[in-house]
């Protein structure tokens, strides 16, 4: 297991109500390489980039 802190992608799509593919398509800009699907898990700070991005585009 990691030492990292994760989180679920359908879980941090349904809390920013947002589709999990619209945070997939986003992962490569982040600087998440390997292949991810909407149960995967991203890093706590990605996740809070990703947030970040979606609260900036509700504003």
């Amino acid at each position: 297991m990691s030492d990292v802190a994760q989180i679920r992608i359908n879980e941090l799509a349904r809390e920013l109500e947002v589709k999990a593919r619209a945070i997939l398509e986003l992962l490569p800009g982040f600087g998440v390489t390997e292949k991810k699907t909407h149960s995967s898990s991203v890093d706590v700070d990605v996740a809070e980039k990703l947030r970040k991005h979606f609260q900036g585009l509700g504003a």
